[in-house]
């Protein structure tokens, strides 16, 4: 990532969790196994290389009773916002 980031036009971001450290973690497969990339780091590395187009938001779909796509996005989003200010 670092070689390609002074290079970017435009980024994409998976956001699996609202972890406050930036990690995201999700299960992988059948067998249940828990992965995880730090986001936090991800942004840190856009920044120190100039980086200043979109970040292009993928989202887990939100799970729960009373749950809503645009809740979730919403949600997800202010998420982003808050830990691209704190990196």
């Amino acid at each position: 990532m670092r070689a390609l980031a002074p290079r970017a036009f435009t980024c994409h971001v998976k956001v699996f969790s609202h972890d406050a450290d930036g990690t995201q973690r999700w299960e992988a497969g059948r067998s249940g196994e828990t992965r995880s990339y730090d986001l936090a780091e991800g942004l840190r590395i856009l920044r120190d290389a100039g980086y200043t187009g979109p970040l292009c938001i993928e989202r887990s779909v939100p799970k729960g009773e009373g749950a809503s796509v645009s809740t979730g996005f919403a949600e997800t989003k202010a998420y982003l916002a808050d830990l691209v200010a704190r990196v």
